[in-house]
């Protein structure tokens, strides 16, 4: 399952269900780094993995720590992190998009 919504409770309560569901899931956070650091307290909490996560927060408050956080954590297969406080949901879209062109071409 992906989706990408704009607010973090939403987010919250999709990839939580998605984990309860024990449904394979790839999680993309591009605003919130309260959802990213939620997604990994998740993963320590539960056996199922996610295959990929996109750690792509925005944000002066936050964002740097939790996508360091994703990277230092060992939970997950896959990980696809923009780097420091840039980040956001047009670029977490294109990385989503342009992974879905990959498993189709």
């Amino acid at each position: 399952m992906v989706a990408v919504v704009c607010r973090h409770h939403r987010t919250l309560r999709v990839e939580t269900r998605s984990f309860e569901a024990g449904r394979p899931t790839f999680p993309p956070v591009g605003n919130a780094p309260t959802a990213l650091f939620h997604l990994l307290d998740l993963l320590q909490d539960n056996d199922s993995r996610p295959a990929a996560i996109l750690g792509i927060p925005a944000g002066f408050i936050g964002a740097a720590e939790s996508k360091q956080t994703l990277a230092d954590n060992d939970l997950v297969l896959d990980d696809i992190i923009v780097h420091g406080t840039r980040g956001g949901s047009a670029i977490t879209c294109g990385a989503l998009s342009a992974i879905a062109s990959e498993e189709g071409a």
